[in-house]
Formats: C-alpha cells, structure tokens, sequence
C-alpha cells in the first residue's frame, strides 16, 4: 500500500518536494530513482495499492513502478475510535466559547507551508466573521501572527481529546496542497463536523454536497468562497458520520483488501 509518493521518486516524499530541490540534491534523486528501478527488476509479482484515484494515477504513470498492477483502495476510519461527543459538553470541557463560530485546523507542524494555513488566515481575516475562533493542533516554531483570535493547543496524540475537539467546532478546514489521503477529515467526519477542502489528493473521494464543501482550486478565491458555501448551509452531523461509515469503515476497506488478496492467490 502506497502512501505517499516516496517508491515512485529517489529520496523525496512528494513531487513538489522534488521539484523545490537543488542542484546537488537533484543528482541525488536521480541516482535513487535508478537503484530502485534496478532492484525492482528482479520482482516477479508485486500488487501496489493506491489510496486515492490521484495516487493510482501518479503510480500507473510512473517510471519506476508503472509496470505493476495497481488497486484503488481508499483508507479506512475506525468508528469507535473517533466518535461524536455533545457539542456543547465538548467546548465547555475545552474551554472554548459557547457561542463562537469554531474552525479547526490539523497538522503535524502546522507551519508547514503545504498545509496551507496561511491561505486559511487570509481567508478567515477577510470574511471578518464574529465571535470567529480557529482552533490549530499540531507542532509549532512560531505561533501565526494574525488579527483573528487563534489558539495553538500542540500536537494531541489522545483520541478521545482530538474527537472532543472535532466534536466542539462548527467547521474543520484543510487547505493542504498535496496529501496522499489526508486521514483527519475523515477524523473529523466521523465526529460529525463538516469540511471545507482543497481538492487534493482524497479530498473528491471523502467529500459530498451534504458532507462539506471541496474548493474548486488551490487559491485563496477558492478557499474564500468554499468557507461562505459551506456556512450558508444545514448539515445533518448524524449523517455525516453515517455516511462516512458506509463508506469508509474498517470492515468495508477490509473487505476490499480480502478481495484484493484472493484475486492475486489466483
């Protein structure tokens, strides 16, 4: 199971980590990229899967692994352990305003710059929304300098405070530019919360009319206007996380791995 681009390239994770790279580093990934397409030519059978239609794309059209079959099998969520809580026990429980407009933002280091944060500030300070709060989780160097009022509660490993936290707020916001299938709006959608999205990798499997709103593109426009779509909308939060059950459950992606394993004993 592929996820993220590290097989197909030499030392980098992601293309657009390649292409940002140097001279010298340059002749390094290439020099990757050839020892792996000789190693792979004593493979007699190996099934890749991918984790997004754009993954299976990348890998089917690659120069290392473009040879190998290739299967579509999204990730999966497990329901128990990410669960809605009431929001208003949440936000009491986190100390977070009662009648605030809440966005939550998640990353490992949210200064990365491909996960957009400062597209989600620009946007956030210029719809100049009331009692707004954005919550972000995650490492930081440097909390963002910005008008609106943010708070940077740090990386939470525990699932039962990060389902509190997706519960408590109206909106998880993910403006990432690339992501192999970014596993928190599904974490996110299993507490119920909608997301608003760039549409990057997963993003148009997870997303629907109901669920959310996917941005027609990686701008700021783009951005702006998905957050004013989705907060002039109902969402049902039982339904939400239903139908992301339905969808993308432990047991319904094990089934499709059975499947694939059957099919490739054959």
């Amino acid at each position: 199971t592929i996820h993220d681009e590290n097989p197909g390239l030499g030392v980098s994770h992601y293309i657009m980590w390649r292409d940002s790279m140097g001279k010298e580093m340059r002749k390094l990934e290439r020099h990757f990229v050839e020892i792996k397409k000789e190693a792979l030519k004593a493979v007699c059978s190996l099934n890749l899967v991918a984790i997004s239609s754009e993954m299976k794309h990348f890998l089917e059209t690659n120069e290392i692994l473009h040879s190998f079959p290739v299967s579509l099998i999204h990730n999966g969520i497990d329901g128990d352990m990410f669960y809605p809580s009431e929001k208003e026990v949440a936000r009491k429980k986190l100390s977070l305003g009662g009648d605030k407009i809440i966005f939550l933002f998640v990353a490992y280091f949210i200064n990365e710059d491909r996960k957009g944060l400062s597209d989600l500030l620009s946007v956030l300070e210029k719809l100049h929304i009331e009692n707004l709060t954005l919550v972000c989780i995650g490492n930081f160097s440097k909390k963002p300098d910005t008008s609106i009022d943010i708070r940077c509660v740090g990386l939470i490993r525990d699932v039962r405070i990060l389902s509190e936290y997706y519960s408590a707020v109206d909106y998880f916001c993910m403006p990432s530019y690339q992501e192999a299938f970014a596993q928190t709006p599904m974490e996110a959608m299993a507490c119920g919360t909608p997301v608003v999205a760039y549409p990057c990798s997963g993003a148009r499997a997870l997303i629907n009319e109901n669920n959310g709103v996917l941005c027609s593109d990686f701008t700021v426009d783009a951005l702006y206007r998905g957050i004013k779509e989705a907060m002039s909308k109902q969402y049902d939060r039982e339904w939400i996380r239903k139908d992301l059950l339905e969808r993308f459950s432990y047991d319904v992606i094990a089934k499709e791995y059975i499947d694939l394993y059957r099919k490739s004993l054959l």
